[in-house]
């Protein structure tokens, strides 16, 4: 997929759908799975490797920073690519990073990638949310 065609696909997610999808199919994207449903963030089990700030959704998380912000996100990888999309919880700002950066191996260089990728990304919205 091009790096347009998920611009597109963005907008359409922050305009509630329009004009692809109706409203209802976006608020149900959106909506956060019960605790009963998903399986429970424990530090002592390793096999469990998201971080307590993320709540899980149809397809994209909710992930909220320190600083509690909140971003619905969704990433991806294959073979040597790596994308990041979020867009904030005001609906007004998306961000895109896409990437040759390999982050399918799991090694200490694969996830160097994607903390400097989500690094990037965070420093996006910083610069974007002080325009707006």
């Amino acid at each position: 997929m091009l790096a347009h065609d998920l611009s597109k696909f963005l907008r359409m997610l922050m305009n509630n759908g329009y004009p692809l999808l109706h409203s209802f199919s976006i608020i149900e994207i959106k909506k956060v799975v019960d605790d009963e449903n998903i399986c429970q963030y424990n530090p002592a089990n390793t096999n469990n490797s998201f971080p307590p700030s993320i709540q899980f959704g149809l397809v994209w998380n909710w992930r909220i920073m320190d600083d509690s912000r909140r971003f619905i996100c969704q990433r991806g990888t294959n073979l040597d690519s790596t994308h990041l999309m979020m867009i904030n919880d005001k609906n007004t700002i998306e961000v895109i990073i896409l990437s040759n950066g390999n982050r399918t191996l799991e090694n200490q260089f694969s996830t160097k990638v994607y903390n400097t990728l989500a690094n990037i990304q965070l420093m996006l919205f910083d610069c974007l949310e002080s325009k707006i």
